[in-house]
């Protein structure tokens, strides 16, 4: 009998594993999915999927005892099944955890959530939320907390200038019609991408030449350099809002519609941009979680069922 009573202790209640197997199944430093964990513990996929699906359960459960004060949210989102399907992900940024998931990134969906959060989540005290550049973030934000300081999130504003990088470089390359051109336009991915201190010999080469013979490139690259830059120095926002606005004077110089695009957003979204020098937090740390994303991205093609979906990340994902 004290066997059997012994032997019962180590059972997870209302489950037929053991206490050993539920740690080891659901350890979020994992980077596998269900079906993978089933066959590396023999069980079924069910009961892998339990177990994933419980320790989801387990961090709310907490949560509700032990109530999370947020200060500083993160608002950012990932793509579930491909373009144009997101879910949202709000993050403490104090602590570095993820919060919650929303099943898309409408304004009335984020609206609800910051009216009447979960139990076990605090917004009281909320004073900075860090966003990318989708103006229903930050209108919804503004609706429920019009005194808390949005932050437009520094990656995603760099992450806009990348995008604009890669579409003239692209254009050049097709608009090359000797084979030197192509030559000197052929591997430019990556260098226009990089920071001054990160060059390489053949890069610090590269450049000028790259000055000489396509200068509308190597000018964005100073651009981009610049804007970098800009994001290091410790500065109060009102001094931020001077040198933005010679970073644009000067952009704007090129006449590239793309670029031209890029500082038309600059300039609606310049309060948030430079609301990061006063409190200089950024979701970037989410970003920082790609390779467990990218595992939850690829596992979400079983897993039609958005509570089920949303119990996955918050259990996979400190």
């Amino acid at each position: 009998m004290m066997m059997s009573r012994i032997f019962f202790a180590f059972i997870v209640p209302d489950c037929t594993y053991t206490q050993r197997l539920y740690e080891e199944v659901s350890d979020s430093r994992r980077k596998q999915d269900a079906a993978t964990l089933a066959e590396l513990y023999g069980i079924g996929y069910k009961t892998a999927e339990s177990i994933l699906l419980k320790a989801g359960e387990a961090k709310l459960a907490h949560r509700r005892d032990n109530p999370v004060e947020v200060e500083h949210l993160g608002i950012d989102e990932i793509s579930k099944k491909g373009h144009g399907d997101y879910v949202l992900v709000l993050t403490d940024l104090k602590r570095r955890i993820v919060l919650d998931i929303l099943p898309d990134r409408q304004k009335k969906t984020l609206v609800r959530w910051l009216t009447a959060p979960p139990a076990g989540i605090i917004l009281t005290k909320l004073t900075f939320v860090a966003t990318d550049l989708w103006k229903h973030y930050r209108d919804g934000v503004q609706s429920v907390f019009p005194h808390v300081a949005v932050v437009a999130d520094r990656f995603h504003v760099v992450q806009n200038l990348h995008e604009v990088i890669h579409e003239v470089r692209r254009k050049a390359q097709k608009a090359a019609q000797t084979e030197d051109e192509k030559k000197q336009l052929k591997g430019l991915r990556y260098l226009l991408l990089k920071n001054r201190q990160n060059l390489t010999g053949k890069d610090k080469k590269r450049l000028p030449e790259l000055a000489e013979s396509h200068p509308d490139l190597y000018y964005l690259w100073e651009l981009r350099q610049e804007l970098h830059d800009w994001y290091e120095v410790r500065t109060i926002p009102e001094f931020a809002r001077i040198t933005l606005a010679r970073w644009l004077r000067a952009a704007r110089q090129l006449s590239m519609d793309a670029l031209d695009k890029f500082c038309k957003t600059l300039e609606s979204w310049q309060t948030e941009i430079t609301n990061f020098f006063e409190q200089r937090i950024t979701s970037g740390f989410v970003e920082g979680m790609n390779s467990k994303i990218q595992v939850l991205k690829r596992i979400a093609f079983g897993i039609p069922n958005y509570d089920h979906f949303r119990l996955r990340i918050i259990g996979f994902c400190d």
